[in-house]
Protein backbone atom coordinates (compact mmCIF):
# COMPACT_ATOMS: atom_id res chain seq x y z
CA UNK A 1 0.00 0.00 0.00
CA UNK A 2 2.48 2.34 0.86
CA UNK A 3 4.83 1.47 -2.31
CA UNK A 4 1.94 1.85 -4.42
CA UNK A 5 0.94 -1.28 -5.17
CA UNK A 6 -2.59 -2.89 -5.35
CA UNK A 7 -3.06 -4.57 -2.49
CA UNK A 8 -4.83 -8.04 -2.71
CA UNK A 9 -5.93 -9.84 0.40
CA UNK A 10 -8.39 -12.31 1.43
CA UNK A 11 -11.43 -11.07 2.94
CA UNK A 12 -11.11 -12.14 6.75
CA UNK A 13 -11.73 -9.40 9.51
CA UNK A 14 -8.67 -7.67 9.84
CA UNK A 15 -7.57 -6.98 6.46
CA UNK A 16 -11.19 -6.36 5.10
CA UNK A 17 -10.91 -3.19 7.76
CA UNK A 18 -7.66 -2.05 6.51
CA UNK A 19 -8.75 -2.43 3.19
CA UNK A 20 -11.83 -0.59 4.00
CA UNK A 21 -14.08 -3.55 2.80
CA UNK A 22 -12.55 -3.46 -0.66
CA UNK A 23 -12.01 0.38 -1.46
CA UNK A 24 -8.47 0.44 -0.52
CA UNK A 25 -7.19 -2.23 -2.02
CA UNK A 26 -8.55 -6.45 -3.76
CA UNK A 27 -10.46 -8.79 -1.17
CA UNK A 28 -10.97 -12.54 -2.17
CA UNK A 29 -13.22 -15.06 -0.47
CA UNK A 30 -10.58 -16.79 1.96
CA UNK A 31 -9.16 -20.21 1.33
CA UNK A 32 -11.08 -19.85 -2.13
CA UNK A 33 -7.87 -20.10 -4.65
CA UNK A 34 -10.77 -19.39 -7.50
CA UNK A 35 -11.99 -16.08 -5.83
CA UNK A 36 -8.21 -15.30 -5.66
CA UNK A 37 -7.39 -16.04 -9.28
CA UNK A 38 -10.58 -14.07 -10.53
CA UNK A 39 -9.46 -11.21 -8.31
CA UNK A 40 -5.96 -11.51 -10.03
CA UNK A 41 -6.79 -11.56 -13.15
CA UNK A 42 -9.98 -8.82 -12.89
CA UNK A 43 -6.70 -6.34 -11.81
CA UNK A 44 -4.49 -7.22 -14.44
CA UNK A 45 -7.38 -6.68 -17.22
CA UNK A 46 -8.75 -3.44 -15.73
CA UNK A 47 -5.69 -0.79 -15.31
CA UNK A 48 -7.79 2.02 -14.05
CA UNK A 49 -9.41 -0.06 -11.24
CA UNK A 50 -5.90 -1.29 -10.31
CA UNK A 51 -4.17 2.30 -10.47
CA UNK A 52 -7.50 3.68 -8.38
CA UNK A 53 -6.54 0.84 -5.62
CA UNK A 54 -3.21 1.64 -5.31
CA UNK A 55 -3.84 5.65 -5.17
CA UNK A 56 -6.93 4.67 -3.00
CA UNK A 57 -4.27 2.32 -0.67
CA UNK A 58 -1.24 4.81 -0.49
CA UNK A 59 -3.50 7.39 0.90
CA UNK A 60 -5.11 4.95 3.96
CA UNK A 61 -1.34 3.65 4.39
CA UNK A 62 -0.69 6.98 6.06
CA UNK A 63 -3.23 6.49 8.63
CA UNK A 64 -0.60 3.12 9.82
CA UNK A 65 2.39 5.81 9.94
CA UNK A 66 4.22 5.69 13.37
CA UNK A 67 4.36 9.28 14.03
CA UNK A 68 0.32 9.35 13.23
CA UNK A 69 -0.38 6.27 15.19
CA UNK A 70 2.01 7.11 17.90
CA UNK A 71 0.47 10.36 18.21
CA UNK A 72 -2.64 9.31 18.69
CA UNK A 73 -1.79 6.57 20.96
CA UNK A 74 -0.12 9.22 23.37
CA UNK A 75 -3.55 11.31 23.18
CA UNK A 76 -5.55 8.41 24.79
CA UNK A 77 -3.08 7.91 27.31
CA UNK A 78 -3.44 10.94 28.44
CA UNK A 79 -7.07 11.20 28.41
CA UNK A 80 -7.07 7.55 30.40
CA UNK A 81 -4.12 9.68 32.93
CA UNK A 82 -6.79 12.45 33.67
CA UNK A 83 -8.09 11.23 37.08
CA UNK A 84 -11.69 10.03 36.77
CA UNK A 85 -11.58 9.97 32.93
CA UNK A 86 -12.60 6.64 31.70
CA UNK A 87 -11.35 6.14 27.83
CA UNK A 88 -14.25 4.17 26.01
CA UNK A 89 -14.44 2.89 22.16
CA UNK A 90 -17.33 5.32 21.75
CA UNK A 91 -17.20 7.81 18.78
CA UNK A 92 -17.65 10.81 21.54
CA UNK A 93 -13.90 9.76 22.42
CA UNK A 94 -12.23 11.58 19.51
CA UNK A 95 -8.50 10.66 19.73
CA UNK A 96 -9.29 7.21 20.50
CA UNK A 97 -11.89 7.10 17.53
CA UNK A 98 -9.38 8.40 15.27
CA UNK A 99 -6.95 5.61 16.28
CA UNK A 100 -9.44 3.36 15.04
CA UNK A 101 -10.70 4.88 12.15
CA UNK A 102 -13.89 5.78 13.06
CA UNK A 103 -13.59 9.48 13.06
Amino acid sequence: MAGGATVVASDIPAFADVLGDGKFGALFESENSESLAKVIIDLIRDDTKRSDLAAAGAVQAQRFDWSQVGEEIFEVYELAMVKGQKVSLTSENRPWSRLLGRD
